[in-house]
């Protein structure tokens, strides 16, 4: 599958380091960074970057589908231990105080369907990771443009966890329509339902523009990206054009606001001739009470149109409903930051036994990563469709040496089930004798703890653990493996540095 910008430059690891030193030097000497004579336009360049770098422990029915066919992964397969992350390098160029460009490069942690696993070639790649122009007062005031891979999504939150559009940290929208690895859209997940779903890492790179008109409380995009995924004639891309909207409420209280999405969706689905088109459309609130110490928050999406159009036979319409809601509470006055947290995140399956002619499984691009093992794309098996989960998470904060509430302790309990059953059943490499039907995902839960050194550079810990999980153990029979367990546990710890 190509990428409408995958740019491999071909350089080494030893390139980014150098250019990571040279900015550094910069930054300590506190000089500025100079451009061309010919460009004499250039008012200020910014350098910065970020290197990631964690070490994971993946116990052997997580790698098995994380890791398929390598890395200890496959029903013969070990636990895996190996380091992950990426390192990148920004510069952004002002230009005059309405045009500047930003462009990043770096290696990425996941990329064409893998992790890029610290030591191993693909992990030293050097790509085009962000490349942008950025106008303000575009056409008329108060109306910015965005050329080039954009970093739009629609998160209603504003914390990073996008319900259905977060492009920079998503697979294709196809990775939903077919997940048990055939080409079936209508009918029950199955046997290779977890393989499909936990061993296809990547993140998209979307290419077009975004306008932006904000004014006010009021924010507003309209969205043309006919390049998220390039492959080759028109109807065999990946593209999204949606128009938005996020109005601030702060009579309510500071930082609420509502919005809504409307967006079409165009791809070339399995068995499909390319082309499809379906809708997305969708929105909430999220609101802040008590002086910012209880927040309150909602959000729903439904899909309608075509998954797909064969050239014989009946059109697959899309049907799909996924929607959120929780509440988290900050205990007021306490030096401590002490919070807690309840959630409801539900997105539907297909509970059809045969094909039919329509798919109710939601498929867009989210990205909700509450837990290590279920839901995290870096770390766990990424399930993201088809699910519903009750999510209760707690934190506070202690000072550790000479430093101020330092040290972040967190904790979440998931219990997770599927939306409509899968079914596991006998034949090939499984060793069922006879079929299984279970809605049981799991119950998970996660220990962390993040140790922030400064503000730019923190150490951070998390331990998973998952049990009750009949989705994994007959996942693992229908793999081969006749490891009969339905839980799984998970290390990680790492260091993310800012500059």
């Amino acid at each position: 599958m190509r990428k409408s910008v995958r740019s491999r430059m071909g350089i080494g690891a030893a390139a980014l380091a150098g250019l990571c030193l040279t900015a550094l030097s910069a930054s300590a000497q506190e000089k500025p960074i100079t451009t061309s004579k010919d460009n004499s336009d250039s008012v200020k360049v910014t350098v910065s970057g970020e290197l990631l770098l964690d070490y994971v422990w993946r116990a052997r029915e997580i790698s098995e589908f994380v890791h398929p066919g390598g890395f200890g992964g496959g029903p013969a397969g070990s636990a895996v231990n190996d380091f992950e992350g990426f390192a990148a390098i920004r510069l952004n160029a002002d230009l005059s105080d309405k045009v500047s460009a930003l462009i990043e490069i770096g290696t990425k942690r996941v990329d064409g369907g893998v992790i890029n696993n610290w030591g191993n070639a693909a992990s030293t790649n050097i790509q085009l990771r962000e490349g942008q122009v950025n106008l303000t007062d575009f056409l008329v005031n108060d109306l910015k443009a965005q050329f080039g891979i954009t970093t739009w999504g629609f998160d209603l939150r504003g914390k990073g966890e996008s319900m259905a559009f977060d492009l920079r940290h998503t697979q294709p929208i196809a990775h939903n329509f077919a997940p048990g690895g055939g080409t079936g859209l209508t009918t029950r997940e199955g046997n290779g339902v977890l393989g499909a779903r936990a061993g296809t890492k990547d993140e998209l790179e979307p290419v077009g523009l975004v306008l932006t008109y904000g004014r006010d409380a009021l924010r507003v995009d309209a969205v043309i990206l006919p390049a998220i995924i390039e492959g080759g004639f028109n109807n065999a891309d990946e593209g999204l054009y949606a128009l938005d909207f996020m109005y601030g409420l702060d009579s309510v209280g500071k930082g609420s606001r509502i919005g809504a999405i409307i967006a079409l969706h165009q791809f070339a689905a399995p068995a499909g001739p390319g082309g499809e088109m379906m809708f997305t459309i969708g929105g909430g609130g999220d609101f802040w009470l008590m002086d910012r110490a209880l927040e309150l928050y909602a959000e729903a999406y439904g899909q309608f149109g075509t998954v797909s159009k064969p050239p014989a036979g009946a059109s697959v319409k899309a049907g799909g409903l996924a929607f959120q809601l929780g509440a988290d509470y900050h205990l007021p006055n306490n030096q401590n930051n002490i919070h807690g947290g309840i959630n409801y995140t539900y997105y539907s399956g297909d509970k059809d036994t045969t094909a039919n002619n329509k798919m109710d499984r939601f498929a867009a691009y989210q990205n909700i990563h509450d837990l290590m093992i279920l839901e995290d794309m870096y770390t766990g098996f990424d399930w993201d469709s088809n699910y519903w989960a009750f999510k209760v998470d707690g934190g506070f904060a202690l000072s550790l040496g000479s430093g101020k509430n330092n040290l972040e302790l967190s904790a979440i309990v998931g219990l997770a089930r599927t939306q409509a059953t899968d079914t596991f059943t006998p034949g090939g490499p499984s060793l069922l004798t006879a079929p299984v039907n279970t809605k049981k995902l799991g119950n998970e839960i996660d220990v962390k703890a993040r140790w922030l050194l400064n503000k730019q550079a923190s150490i951070n810990i998390g331990v998973g653990f998952l049990f009750g999980s009949d989705i994994l153990k007959n996942s693992m029979l229908a793999n081969g493996d006749n490891r009969d367990k339905s839980g799984s546990e998970l290390y990680t710890i790492g260091l993310d540095v800012k500059f």
